[in-house]
């Protein structure tokens, strides 16, 4: 065993790092240690842990390393809950205890917002934590892989967000989304219907496609919380690949040993939905296609549905009706109380006019119609805007409007009227350019931040700095267990 000393050309992958103190989480929950002036990367661990470790990559001034033993555990650690917590990519921080995480989750945001966006805001306010630690997701996607022997597997991504776990047991769902998971698995396998795979380039290059990439892509489970009738909801989205006609090998069972020439995959996947409606009693079953190759959890198109596409979710005094494929929060009583905080810091009056910018299916909006005088919610899903106008409809909020507008290109905000407040609540990813000037130049005296992304929205609040004043950051955990942390950020406008 190659061991690092002062006389070594290494490090080598392969070798021993010992008595490797964690000093701090990444923001994808790895340990964070140094050695001979290098960082190191860890797959996992707790600050003020003593790990040795085994070097698995290596660069100029950087290691990755697996830990192989905990030599000193952290006094923040505590059992995990999850048998899948060493390999998959979501709850990978169940080993550190509640208000430890809640406390590096408010540091992260501090140095986000401080090194990043130059704020000096003082104090960051703790972090609301979740009412729910456990099945506190409304929703999870699922992946479908190849596993190389004809066999599909079905499960979440690993931490190198490559890899598949084949997830038996999650943490942050309940246990009826986890039996329908192993029926899943278990009937597409019967059936014979293969997961997409890494396409295969033709001879020319360029990334064509020659040959069958394969069909099952995504699995998206909806289990909101809320049971109208005292009914539970589950709706289910497949997302496949585009070739549905083709006939592939027959599967086993008496409905496929009867057809030898097989049922095509769309005709399965149909056999699989009528299976699962009837199972398990689902809201709804819809099978979306997807062209392109990201692996994103998106379907371009629909191609076949039963039931409902739609399900309710209930915030406090809005409920909500949402579409599949609209955004929505996953945590549910964590988002009715950003909906709270979001009215309270708005501080709307009744001669207000309010732009909610990325609306979705108007949950900020119904919360802050009770006393502005008109809401305005802009978002790029048709679908999301039809329902955000029947949700408003069905509370009887005449002052809430709903415009499909690409904010990419927000041109058609320019001929809504000028607003006194404004709300955004970007993807991840943060504020189009072309927004961030249109937001630079709007007359509104309070502009509130929301974000699941505290790096890229500290970003864009350096580049608001010229005419928003950032006043106080409010996180909230949003995504128990994981290092993902909710910020809302409250600006008001400078008095040049």
């Amino acid at each position: 065993m190659r061991q690092e000393n002062a006389l070594s050309p290494g490090p080598f992958v392969g070798d021993t790092l010992e008595n490797l103190v964690i000093s701090d989480l990444s923001v994808k929950g790895e340990g964070i240690a140094r050695s001979a002036g290098r960082v190191v990367f860890l797959d996992e661990g707790l600050p003020g842990e003593i790990v040795r470790a085994r070097i698995t990559g290596v660069k100029k001034n950087l290691l990755r390393a697996r830990i192989e033993s905990v030599l000193k555990p952290s006094p923040n650690a505590v059992p995990a809950l999850c048998p899948h917590v060493r390999e998959c990519g979501g709850c990978v921080l169940q080993r550190c205890s509640y208000p430890a995480l809640l406390e590096w989750k408010r540091d992260y945001v501090r140095q986000c917002l401080s090194r990043i966006g130059k704020l000096e805001l003082g104090d960051i306010s703790p972090v609301e934590p979740s009412a729910r630690k456990l099945a506190w997701r409304a929703k999870v996607s699922y992946a479908f892989a190849p596993a190389g022997n004809d066999e599909v597997l079905l499960g979440l991504r690993g931490r190198d967000g490559l890899r598949l776990i084949e997830t038996t047991h999650c943490v942050a769902q309940d246990a009826t989304v986890m039996r329908l998971l192993e029926y899943v698995r278990r009937e597409v396998n019967r059936l014979g219907i293969p997961a997409w795979g890494k396409p295969v380039r033709n001879a020319a290059g360029k990334g064509a496609l020659s040959g069958d990439p394969g069909y099952l892509r995504r699995l998206v489970a909806h289990s909101p919380e809320y049971m109208p009738d005292g009914r539970r909801q589950l709706l289910i989205e497949v997302i496949s690949g585009p070739d549905h006609l083709v006939r592939d090998k027959a599967g086993q069972g008496d409905d496929i040993a009867n057809d030898g020439a097989g049922f095509t995959r769309l005709e399965k996947l149909h056999m699989l939905g009528e299976r699962l409606m009837e199972r398990f009693a689902l809201t709804g079953f819809v099978h979306t296609e997807r062209r392109a190759r990201s692996d994103i959890a998106y379907g371009e198109k629909k191609v076949q549905s039963f039931g409902s596409d739609t399900y309710l979710e209930s915030f406090g005094h809005v409920t909500a009706k949402a579409p599949y494929n609209a955004f929505l929060q996953t945590n549910t009583k964590v988002a009715l109380r950003l909906f709270e905080l979001v009215a309270g810091e708005a501080k709307a009056c009744s001669r207000d006019i309010v732009w909610d910018l990325f609306s979705g299916v108007g949950c900020i909006a119904m919360f802050l119609a009770r006393s502005a005088a008109f809401v305005h919610g802009a978002e790029v899903s048709p679908e999301a805007v039809a329902c955000a106008r029947e949700n408003a409809g069905a509370l009887g909020l005449s002052n809430c409007f709903f415009h499909v507008c690409d904010l990419n290109f927000p041109d058609a905000a320019c001929n809504l009227p000028a607003p006194d407040l404004v709300i955004a609540d970007p993807p991840r990813f943060g504020l189009p350019d072309a927004l961030i000037e249109l937001l630079l130049a709007v007359p509104a005296r309070r502009l509130l931040y929301v974000s699941c992304n505290p790096a890229s929205q500290a970003r864009d609040a350096l580049r608001l700095s010229g005419s928003w004043r950032a006043l106080k950051s409010l996180p909230l955990d949003m995504f128990p267990y994981s290092p993902h942390v909710e910020n809302l950020l409250v600006f008001e406008k400078r008095r040049h």
